[in-house]
């Protein structure tokens, strides 16, 4: 009988919660595509089963990444009522999952558990504050094309978003970078934060042109749902490597020592 590890468990989680982003995105951008609905189902179901495995077998040794993982499956399983601001709950869940799957497949890998390589912070502000600020304002922004998307309020919003959360990703992975040129860790999560980045803002710019261009009413593009469903499916893969790049620096970045 195979008996998969942690480690394995989360990169299956991981892969199936973005699976259910990308369909998810498609169903939103183009209610009739019937096939991205049932993969939504699918993977979904799949996702959840496995985050609740996943979080049994890291109860012992991360009982708070396990309870998270349990408790985010039974608010994402609540029947989606059909308000905006539900819609808008449940694509947070599904990021939010994504996200502590990526934390599971990171926390349980071989290089986890070989400890900390730890470094100082002299920089002000800390890269602890500054990688709190990322999270949270990525979050923010995640939130904030979801209300887009489902209608809740304009894309001003989002776009005054994009530039302060560009801004503040940019310089937590400037920080980390020019701090710690030789951290392998720190470097190889930083330079993913700015690859997504920079991915985003293209993506960003493409769908909200094809946004500018499509018709009130109108039946969507080919080209705009495929721009929509890369720039959500990317907005997810920013948000964790940024979630990433924190969870990084709060284990092997320590305070200056008094």
């Amino acid at each position: 009988m195979v008996k998969l590890s942690p480690h394995g468990l989360a990169v299956a989680g991981l892969v199936m919660a973005f699976l259910t982003i990308v369909a998810g995105a498609a169903v939103t951008s183009s209610p009739e595509l019937g096939s991205f609905r049932q993969l939504h189902t699918v993977s979904a179901v799949l996702s959840g089963l496995i985050a609740i495995v996943l979080g049994v077998r890291l109860w012992s040794s991360h009982r708070r990444l396990a309870g998270l993982l349990i408790g985010f499956v039974l608010l994402l399983a609540l029947p989606v009522e059909d308000l905006a601001w539900f819609r808008i709950l449940h694509a947070c869940l599904a990021q939010g999952l994504f996200c502590l799957a990526w934390v599971g497949a990171t926390v349980s890998s071989a290089k986890w558990a070989q400890g900390p390589s730890i470094v100082e912070d002299r920089g002000t502000p800390s890269l602890r504050t500054l990688s709190g600020m990322g999270v949270t304002i990525t979050a923010l922004q995640v939130l904030l094309g979801a209300g887009f998307r489902h209608g809740t309020w304009s894309v001003v919003p989002h776009v005054v978003g994009a530039i302060v959360t560009t801004v503040v990703l940019l310089v937590l992975a400037t920080f980390a970078i020019t701090q710690f040129p030789k951290h392998r860790p720190l470097l190889s999560a930083s330079w993913h934060v700015i690859a997504m980045v920079a991915i985003q803002i293209g993506l960003g710019v493409i769908a909200f042109v094809g946004r500018l261009n499509h018709q009130q009413g109108a039946v969507a593009s080919d080209g705009l749902i495929a721009s929509t469903v890369a720039h959500v499916s990317f907005g997810a893969l920013t948000l964790g490597s940024t979630v990433a790049l924190a969870l990084q620096v709060g284990y092997h970045v320590r305070p200056v020592a008094s």
